[in-house]
């Protein structure tokens, strides 16, 4: 039922492994039932580049180009039932979506795909896909000018925050917030260690993000940054320019949950030396260093077995991983594929450690996951585990890049006695985080407690 004021959520929830997505596909519906407290109903707007990415993420894990559209679809209506939603905007969005899907799956030249990935043209080609996405959501958008009273990108990305701001404009600049689940943009010095065009292109994309953030916080029309933890604001800096012009800022505590049916398979002995590499399959993630500590592993324990699961990012990171462990002669590896509900519960639950050599995080749903399956983590020294998980027992942590520690570490605990092993989960401080982190709803309400300070008059 329509209310008689709107919040504008931004975003593309769906049940699917990148975290950002899974959050508001479990918390929304919370939202949802919160907001009408004050008489405000949520209206969901996806942006045509999240329903891309939505599908090309499906698709990548196994499923036909159409399946996984119905499943977007599914997955929104699922999530966005109590919001307003169009069916009919929404069904010519995904047509639109799926045509783009379908064209950058043909781009097969590596060199297309070079030209494509260049930062100013590939903003350029997120701009034009959303502004056009946005003409078709245009009557939709028009219908609730009058009544909104803010909106809310669920996602830091460019084309989340670029559609921010093009949809103020639609709907009379109303207030605005932004959930931070990584960090908008880089510090230059974290860019240094790439490649002369890699770091031209970054660096290019991260002064433009970072120039649209900044005329969207001293323009006044964002007064709200969340975070799932303190590392986006630490590794972009972004909290500088808020605190210069007043836009409120705050880190969610819950931030995310799991599953409560994880409980069901949670396993904490009898474990064989198993280990485990479960997140999005990419390089910032780790990948192509987890061949390098495994070979240490298995030199301190010939019988351990690594299971690798998830879905690469693109077939280049594929080959190369693959590459890897054929010329390093590593034994004992096993790619499981993209799993997902109860069979992935079952899988990870097996295992003995998490090996998580990740480079950038905001949180990592798939630390929290493993933790509350009963397993081990081992993972690189980062703001965001620093944040997060510090002071847990069942959490290691060793230097960035410290791929000979890990290895160690892993090993030691791979060869952990089943008492000890079970003696090590029984850490109260591990305890209590599993017990805070076990609610979506609880997350939710943190989100909704934050999300109230934009009904509040400009002032």
């Amino acid at each position: 039922m329509r209310m008689s004021k709107v919040g504008v959520m931004i975003g593309c929830p769906q049940d699917i492994g990148a975290g950002g997505l899974r959050r508001y596909f479990n918390i929304l519906p919370y939202l949802s039932r919160y907001f009408i407290m004050d008489d405000v109903s949520l209206a969901l707007v996806p942006t045509c580049n999240s329903l891309v990415y939505s599908i090309k993420s499906l698709v990548m894990s196994g499923h036909d180009i159409d399946q996984a559209t119905s499943l977007v679809k599914s997955n929104l209506l699922k999530s966005g039932e109590k919001c307003i939603l169009s069916l009919e905007v929404l069904d010519r969005l995904l047509s639109y979506a799926q045509t783009i899907t379908e064209r950058e799956f043909r781009v097969n030249s590596v060199i297309k795909k070079r030209v494509l990935g260049f930062s100013p043209i590939r903003m350029q080609y997120l701009s034009l896909v959303d502004a056009h996405g946005l003409d078709i959501c245009r009557r939709f958008i028009e219908s609730l000018a009058a009544s909104s009273v803010f909106a809310y990108s669920l996602l830091e990305s460019y084309d989340h925050v670029l559609a921010l701001r093009l949809l103020g404009r639609e709907l009379g600049l109303v207030r605005s917030g932004i959930m931070l689940q990584s960090e908008p943009y880089l510090h230059i010095r974290d860019l240094l260690t790439e490649s002369p065009s890699g770091f031209i292109s970054s660096l290019y994309f991260n002064r433009a993000v970072a120039s649209l953030y900044g005329s969207l916080i001293q323009d006044r029309l964002v007064r709200l940054l969340l975070s799932v933890s303190s590392a986006p604001f630490a590794i972009s800096g972004i909290h500088k320019i808020a605190n210069r012009y007043d836009c409120s800022m705050g880190v969610l505590s819950p931030s995310n949950a799991f599953d409560g049916k994880i409980t069901h398979f949670r396993n904490t002995k009898s474990k064989e030396p198993i280990a485990l590499f479960f997140t999005r399959l990419s390089p910032s993630k780790g990948l192509y260093e987890v061949p390098y500590i495994w070979q240490s592993v298995n030199k301190l324990n010939p019988v351990a077995k690594l299971w690798v699961v998830g879905s690469f990012e693109n077939e280049i990171y594929r080959r190369v991983f693959s590459k890897l462990v054929k010329d390093l002669s590593i034994r004992n590896i096993e790619y499981l594929g993209y799993l997902s509900g109860d069979t992935l519960w079952k899988v990870v639950s097996k295992a003995k450690v998490l090996i998580y050599p990740s480079h950038r995080d905001s949180f990592s749903l798939a630390v929290l996951e493993s933790l509350a399956l009963g397993l081990a983590v081992v993972a690189y020294r980062i703001p965001a585990i620093e944040s997060v998980y510090c002071g847990l027992e069942t959490v290691s942590t060793v230097g960035e890049g410290d791929m000979k520690a890990m290895a160690m570490r892993t090993a030691e605990l791979l060869n952990m006695s089943d008492d000890s092993f079970a003696e090590l989960q029984e850490d109260e401080k591990t305890k209590k985080f599993l017990e805070l982190h076990s609610s979506w709803e609880n997350v939710a309400k943190a989100e909704y407690n934050c999300l109230r300070c934009l009904l509040r008059p400009a002032g």
